[in-house]
């Protein structure tokens, strides 16, 4: 990534019919120059869920159909998603549920790990929010 703009125009990241209530829209880059997004929007019903779309160097989709809903087994509002995209292109995504915060990762492919979010145990006794995530490839995930 040079700083510079490379698509040729802006690109709808959702899949989504338009007019949706979305938020919290986060984005990192891998170093083969694809971009993975996340937010969280509300097109299954009054909850919103996290979803994820990774595009190439000319802006083209490449998890099509669809985007990747990034807590599959998700029912209660999830919000504020962040993302970090590793040297193998895995996405690691955490994000706001219910007074916790979780985690899941996808591969390059899209395909998340785990069906139901991996808990970050900060503070059980608790209500977590301002999740944040970096990757080090010599360390992995903070």
């Amino acid at each position: 990534m040079d700083g510079e703009f490379t698509w040729p125009a802006p690109v709808r990241v959702s899949q989504d019919v338009p007019g949706n209530l979305f938020q919290a829209l986060d984005a990192a880059g891998d170093s083969g120059g694809d971009v993975v997004a996340v937010w969280s929007d509300r097109r299954t019903g009054g909850t919103y869920s996290v979803y994820a779309q990774r595009l190439d160097t000319t802006g083209s989709k490449l998890w099509n159909p669809a985007d990747i809903k990034v807590h599959p087994a998700g029912v209660i509002n999830e919000s504020d998603p962040r993302i970090a995209v590793d040297g193998s292109g895995r996405s690691f995504i955490v994000w706001e549920e219910a007074g916790d915060i979780l985690m899941n990762r996808l591969g390059s492919g899209g395909s998340p790990a785990w069906t139901d979010g991996v808990l970050v145990p900060l503070d059980a006794a608790n209500s977590q929010s301002g999740a944040a995530i970096a990757v080090r490839n010599d360390i992995g995930v903070l």
